[in-house]
């Protein structure tokens, strides 16, 4: 039997717009900036919404305060959202940009991760995470938990495996001074 689908094509589609209109009650003090496209298929008969490819992102760009910034961020995503199960499953990989946590810094272009896993929502109304964060050289952090709508979260596990310590040591920099200019906000070292 045929099943019915529909494609959703998205052309350089501003992921702030589309956060505008979706939690347009929400006040969010900045939003992020960046692009996607790729296309989307929308199971009609299953509701099951997933990437026929690849999505590929550039320009990802948020500032949470002068000590969290991701600049320019590009890579791919894939997901698969299950509506009725209420889970996904997705992969994202950052091939360029950069990020400033704190005191710690990354150049994607030097350092590519990907982060993947799962979300699906149980019947007790928890939503059980699980996620991967990988860099084939020389990292693989991954974690579970268990989280409420009230942010409430339990069962938290994390292991880490650091494959090749020199280069991770390399490329995820501990910063003391860091200097941010205005107005396109590049990091210098």
């Amino acid at each position: 039997s045929e099943s019915n689908a529909g494609q959703i094509e998205c052309n350089q589609l501003h992921i702030d717009a589309v956060m505008q209109q979706l939690f347009a009650a929400t006040q969010f003090p900045q939003l992020p900036t960046g692009e996607f496209t790729g296309k989307l298929q929308l199971g009609l008969d299953d509701l099951n919404l997933s990437t026929m490819e690849s999505v590929k992102y550039k320009g990802f760009s948020y500032e949470y305060s002068d000590d969290v910034i991701v600049a320019e961020l590009a890579g791919g995503l894939k997901f698969d959202l299950d509506i009725p199960q209420q889970s996904l499953n997705y992969e994202l990989e950052i091939v360029s940009g950069e990020m400033l946590f704190n005191a710690v810094y990354v150049d994607f272009s030097e350092y590519p991760i990907t982060i993947k896993g799962d979300v699906v929502v149980q019947d007790d109304g928890w939503h059980l995470i699980s996620a991967a964060l990988i860099n084939q050289q020389s990292l693989n952090i991954a974690a579970t938990l268990a989280i409420n709508e009230a942010l409430e979260w339990r069962n938290p596990q994390i292991t880490a495996l650091i494959t090749d310590s020199h280069h991770l040591n390399q490329h995820i920099l501990g910063l003391s001074l860091i200097h941010i200019s205005e107005p396109t906000r590049p990091l210098y070292i």
